[in-house]
């Protein structure tokens, strides 16, 4: 499995940082919108997909922090 891997665009060219931003910030945004359905319909199953949407976003964030990218650059 490769690790290091830069994430590409439909064109097959690496992804610019703000192209990255943009795909994470659509995705988070129908995470959440999966789980405000899902509370329609069951408010505790809608609970346990918050956390586990707030865990994988903490595990992301800290794999940036370990890999040396944040959103002020690398550091």
């Amino acid at each position: 499995m490769v690790y290091n891997n830069p994430m590409l665009n439909k064109k097959g060219a690496n992804m610019t940082m703000k192209e990255i931003e943009s795909k994470q910030a659509i995705a988070r945004s129908n995470l959440w919108s999966l789980v405000h359905e899902v509370s329609k319909l069951d408010m505790d199953l809608a609970r346990k997909l918050d956390v586990v949407n707030s865990d994988v976003q903490e595990m992301s964030y800290r794999k940036g922090l370990e890999d040396g990218i944040t959103k002020f650059g690398n550091s």
